[in-house]
């Protein structure tokens, strides 16, 4: 009986640590690697208190699926910026970002683009440290703590007037130095199955709480004789970019020890651990639809197509700045408009559509300076 008693022991204490799983560099993206997700920007789910063997059931979220390819670094526009790259995503020249992987880390080394407030200004952004996105091996309850920090500076006349017209200065500065300081907090903290559209997945969860804090300085001449000085002027900003100041972001992410998409990445807000944002691995062989993000072209998708009460448009690759959405009948009339500011190389506006007709219409973006950047078609169905 007691032999019995200890093997039953044995047989749930195994089959508790086979199912803690490790999750090693051989995720990590390489050269090559084509990664689909899926976007669902209104997940209704429950992401359950830290804990081990928990099963969090995911298989009702559905979105459009993106896909993204891993090219090699010296495939990229400022590679010679980020010469210890292994790797590189984003839109050559519009926006790169630089990686690099080793046999225990995947660390973020810079990215290449706009910059960060908005002013359109082209920069070359390196992290120092670089920034870590994993650890290899990985395993529940392990902790891991990093920062970085960026400052990039322009010459006064390189800025835009919106920007210089902005700061009530007694002197005409001689530079300014974009900053931003990032401290990443990751904990290892659950374990368990996650269970998705297209399959279940034995997953480590790790939750990560990124604190960001972007300012400006401005180098200004003191008396003659004396050395100009740094001025944090970022408080005189506050109308010119909503990505000043500082910035909370709180993320579940669920690894598997065999794929290199995370299993699911979940945002969530940061006081109230609600989820605001999930996206999710794609495994789907079909590729009409797939919004590719390291096309160049700046486009829009809209989601579900054809749609019944609520239609999501994806803006995708496009430069900060101010955009209108139209919507046009099929005579060519235009039924309903909005502007947006956009800050983000993908964005993503949600539309109630009960009050149109049934029908087809056509949607399209339009930028301040009223150049179309692209149209495309939306079916509205009624039950």
């Amino acid at each position: 009986m007691k032999k019995n008693i200890l093997l039953f022991i044995f047989a749930i204490v195994s089959s508790s640590l086979i199912a803690q799983i490790t999750v090693t560099n051989a995720t990590f993206p390489a050269p090559g690697d084509t990664l689909r997700t899926v976007i669902d920007a209104e997940p209704n789910i429950n992401l359950q208190d830290p804990g081990e063997d928990l099963t969090w059931n995911f298989s009702f979220l559905d979105g459009p699926v993106f896909e993204n390819i891993i090219l090699d670094p010296d495939q990229g526009a400022n590679f010679a910026t980020f010469p210890n790259a292994t790797f590189m995503t984003g839109q050559t020249p519009l926006a790169e970002r630089y990686f690099q992987t080793t046999t225990t880390t995947y660390t973020s080394l810079g990215y290449s683009g706009q910059d960060p407030i908005g002013l359109g200004l082209d920069v070359a952004f390196m992290n120092t440290p670089p920034l870590v996105e994993r650890i290899s091996p990985l395993n529940y309850d392990d902790d891991n703590n990093s920062s970085s920090f960026v400052s990039v500076p322009f010459a006064w006349s390189d800025l835009p007037a919106m920007f210089t017209d902005s700061l009530p200065l007694p002197t005409t500065p001689d530079s300014i130095a974009i900053e931003v300081t990032t401290t990443r907090t990751e904990t290892v903290d659950a374990w368990g199955k996650v269970i998705l559209p297209v399959g279940t997945y034995d997953v480590l969860r790790v939750r990560r709480l990124d604190i960001t804090e972007t300012s400006v300085q401005a180098l200004v001449p003191t008396l003659p004789g004396f050395p100009a000085i740094w001025v944090d002027v970022t408080g005189f900003l506050g109308g010119i970019s909503p990505l000043l100041g500082g910035d909370t972001t709180l993320t579940y992410r669920y690894y598997n020890d065999e794929s290199k998409e995370p299993i699911a990445i979940i945002t969530a807000d940061p006081i109230t651990d609600a989820p605001t944002n999930a996206q999710y691995k794609s495994t789907d062989p079909n590729t009409v639809g797939i919004i590719k993000l390291y096309d160049q072209k700046p486009n829009i998708y809209a989601y579900p197509n054809p749609a019944i009460d609520q239609v999501r448009f994806d803006v995708i690759n496009i430069p900060n700045g101010k955009y209108d959405l139209n919507i046009y009948n099929i005579l060519g009339v235009k039924v309903w408009s909005n502007n947006y500011d956009f800050n983000n190389s993908v964005d993503t506006i949600q539309l109630d559509i009960n009050n149109f007709k049934k029908g087809t219409y056509l949607y399209s973006l339009v930028n301040e300076k009223g150049k179309t950047l692209a149209t495309r078609r939306l079916v509205i169905l009624r039950p």
